[in-house]
C-alpha cells in the first residue's frame, strides 16, 4: 500500500470519526461548513507533518513509517496529504452531509 492510498484512507476515517464520535460528532456537526473544512484540513496537515517529523527524527523505521527525510520524502508526503484532503472532503460530502440534521 502506498503512502497516497494510506493517506486517502486516513482522510475518510477522520471525516467519519469527527462526525460520529459521541460528544465530538454533535459539536462538529454544529459547526459551519467552512469551519468543518478548516478543522479537517488542519488535522490532516498536523498528521502529515508529524509523520514527516518522525521520519526525520529517525523514528520512522521503528514505527513502520516509510517516510524519508529528504526532498523525495517531502514530495511524497505532500502528495499523500493532497490525497487525504481530497478523500476527506469526498467522504464528508458522500457519507456525512446527506445525513446531517442541519444540512445547509
Amino acid at each position: 500500500m502506498t503512502a497516497t492510498v494510506l493517506a486517502g484512507f486516513a482522510g475518510v476515517v477522520l471525516s467519519l470519526l469527527l462526525s460520529y464520535i459521541p460528544k465530538l460528532g454533535p459539536w462538529f456537526n454544529a459547526q459551519a461548513s467552512e469551519t468543518k473544512v478548516i478543522i479537517n484540513g488542519l488535522l490532516l496537515v498536523v498528521v502529515a507533518a508529524a509523520s514527516y517529523g518522525l521520519g526525520c527524527a529517525g523514528l520512522g523505521v521503528s514505527l513502520n513509517l516509510a517516510v524519508s527525510c529528504d526532498q523525495a520524502g517531502l514530495i511524497t508526503m505532500l502528495g499523500a496529504l493532497l490525497a487525504a484532503l481530497i478523500s476527506n472532503q469526498t467522504a464528508y460530502m458522500a457519507f456525512v452531509k446527506p445525513f446531517s440534521q442541519n444540512n445547509p
